[in-house]
């Protein structure tokens, strides 16, 4: 995330753009921030530099691998799984609150199903207010599950 890519909408809430060059369809895709991610910004510590997450200001976090063994062994996982899987678990998980899947695939700026093919063509909405409620109630529902909400809500990711 780059800086510059911070911005407010024409109703003066936070978006972030990321340019089409930094996606994998080459479309420019503009997600309205949550208040959570918002909070997660604000608290991290301004290194002089293009990027938000950065130890350097040169260049953005990377060590990937060593977090996620890490992290792995914090939560004692030993099944396998990829960063990548976060996705699908925030599609799952806003399918799973009644976000429609048009909404969805419009978070994770997907181009497939109802914006594939001859629908995509003519279905160019950028659906802004729907994302934005979408993320924030999916930030909302990451917010309870961190907060330690009672285990009778939260379903165990280990078998």
């Amino acid at each position: 995330m780059h800086r510059s890519e911070l911005s407010e909408d024409d109703q003066g809430r936070p978006i972030w753009t990321i340019p089409s060059i930094r996606t994998k369809n080459k479309k420019t895709h503009v997600l309205p921030m949550p208040p959570l991610a918002c909070d997660i910004i604000a608290n991290v510590k301004p290194i002089a530099g293009p990027y938000v997450f950065t130890t350097n200001g040169r260049s953005a976090i990377s060590g990937w691998s060593r977090v996620k063994s890490r992290l792995d062994a914090a939560l004692g996982f030993s099944e396998k799984w990829r960063f990548h899987d976060l996705r699908r678990s925030a599609a799952t998980g806003m399918a799973d609150l009644g976000i429609a899947p048009h909404i969805v695939e419009a978070c994770l700026n997907h181009v497939s199903g109802a914006k594939a093919g001859v629908a995509g063509t003519y279905k160019r909405a950028a659906y802004a207010p729907k994302k934005r409620a979408a993320l924030e109630r999916w930030a909302e529902r990451i917010e309870r599950l961190v907060s330690r909400e009672p285990a009778s809500k939260v379903v165990s990711l280990r078998k």
